[in-house]
Formats: C-alpha cells, structure tokens, sequence
C-alpha cells in the first residue's frame, strides 16, 4: 500500500523476476481506488501494518491477494459487465483475462500514437522487441483504418 500515490497517479509494481517499476493511473480510476481503499478496511480487515494493496480475507485475517484469484475477478466482473452491456449470449465471447486487458491497453496507447519507449516503461519491458508485438497488431488496425478511408471515397 505504501507504494500507491494517487496524487501523483502512480503506483510501483513487482513484476515478474522480482523486477520493480511505475505504473500510472489515469484519472478516472482514482475514485474507484480510493472507494477500494475504503473497502480493503471495512470488509477486508486491512490496518496500516496491511501491506499489500489487493488482499483476502483467509481465517479472518487479510492476506495477499494471489494471481489466480485476480484472473478469477477478472473473468468474473468483465463476464457481468458484458451481459450488462449486451444481449448476445456469453458463450460465444472469449474469456477475459489481465493479460488481455494488458495486450488491449498496449494496443491503445500504440494506436493512439503514445511513443514506443512510453509503453516500453508502462509494460515493465526490458526490450522494445517485446512491445514491438503491441505495435504490429496497431499496424494491422491502421491499415484496416486506411483501407476503410479508401473505400469511402470510392
């Protein structure tokens, strides 16, 4: 938890290889965080000794939350936000998952022209090779776009 700063909308991460970086927030999430704080205390039992930001309960007690619980919530919130949101059947949708989330984020900010060493730091990428990936599927999106553009004026 002492690594969250909603101030200035950043937050340090570990991530895999026990590798530590920044990761910003954008605006509209600070409210949710800060409601999620609140919740981490009332319903989670979190004290300032509570370290970790995503916590479970376990016997009573806040414990981190793990990966596989995440990617459960995941699954399970984007799941009720899309039967909110549409009327076909959820069988027919691909599951959700962090690294989608993750892949699609890296995808935006490509296509909406944030520059490659930006999406380098904000994935926690030792290599532009590895954030290439996110650049090539924008590519395919630009073209897409372009070909589009080229029809209407036909």
């Amino acid at each position: 938890i002492e690594d969250l700063d909603l101030q200035k909308r950043f937050i340090k991460v570990l991530r895999k290889g026990g590798k530590r970086s920044l990761v910003s927030l954008k605006q509209f999430a600070v409210p949710y965080v800060t409601e999620y704080l609140l919740r981490r205390v009332s319903v989670y039992q979190a004290t300032d000794k509570t370290k970790p930001l995503f916590v479970s309960l376990r016997y009573n007690k806040p414990i981190q939350m793990g990966v596989r619980a995440i990617q459960h919530i995941t699954v399970k919130y984007s799941e009720a936000f899309y039967l909110h949101q549409n009327e076909q059947p959820l069988q027919q949708v691909k599951k959700l998952s962090p690294h989608k989330f993750r892949h699609t984020f890296a995808t935006k900010l490509a296509e909406n022209g944030v520059p490659v060493h930006h999406i380098k730091t904000q994935l926690g990428h030792s290599s532009l090779n590895t954030t290439s990936i996110y650049l090539n599927s924008s590519m395919e999106s630009m073209q897409k776009a372009i070909d589009e553009t080229e029809n209407e004026s036909s």
